[in-house]
């Protein structure tokens, strides 16, 4: 005999003589559902995804086949973010800057478990810098033949950044650096000197100031 449905069902043997005497039997029978792996699956994000630092992503899971009831756990790996032990945990911000593997983990009643992953990456917020030139002071002259000290800050933006410095037509050399130091300048004029910082996104920010070079009395 087959038995389509789950329960416990009496099953009852009956036997009849020809003087109509009858004696029963019985047994019992537990019919439980087949022992079926469950099928974890993530809907949401439905691929690896990057978000900005304090940026929130929604998670959502699913499960195919196994036997309920089901426990659910997810586990956001190094994000410093609490597991989440139910099926659909919503929205989850993330702080913290790296690439982090996230487990979606269910487990059957039978103890049968399956597993996803998606890989949420976080960056930092696209800004842009400010080039800010701190030395020497704007409109400084000097005489022929003397040197200034040129210094720049950075502040906002997105390292790692390139420093280029631009003396105009003095002739001192380009920089590429944040602070050149000490600089010569042999030629007489007034030349307008440009700091620009380009951070790793390509975004741009520039200053200048004006020097002017006398000639030595």
């Amino acid at each position: 005999l087959s038995f389509m449905i789950t329960g416990i069902f009496t099953v009852t043997c009956t036997v009849t003589d020809r003087d109509g005497d009858t004696r029963n039997a019985t047994r019992t029978v537990t019919v439980v559902e087949p022992d079926r792996n469950p099928v974890a699956s993530i809907v949401s994000p439905s691929a690896n995804v990057t978000v900005t630092q304090g940026g929130s992503v929604s998670f959502e899971g699913s499960v195919s086949s196994g036997n309920a009831p089901f426990t659910h756990t997810w586990n956001f790996g190094s994000s410093a973010m609490s597991p989440k032990t139910v099926e659909d945990p919503g929205n989850v911000t993330f702080n913290t800057l790296g690439t982090y593997t996230v487990t979606y983990t269910v487990t059957d009643s039978d103890g049968d478990r399956s597993s996803a992953t998606r890989t949420v990456t976080v960056v930092e917020p696209d800004t842009n810098p400010t080039a800010t030139i701190t030395s020497p002071s704007p409109g400084v002259t000097i005489v022929q033949g003397e040197s200034l000290s040129f210094a720049a800050s950075v502040t906002s933006g997105n390292a790692p950044f390139t420093h280029a410095w631009n003396f105009g037509n003095s002739g001192v050399a380009a920089q590429g650096v944040e602070d050149p130091g000490i600089l010569v300048f042999n030629t007489i004029g007034t030349f307008t000197v440009t700091y620009t910082v380009t951070d790793k996104d390509g975004d741009k920010s520039t200053a200048t100031v004006t020097i002017v070079v006398g000639g030595n009395n």
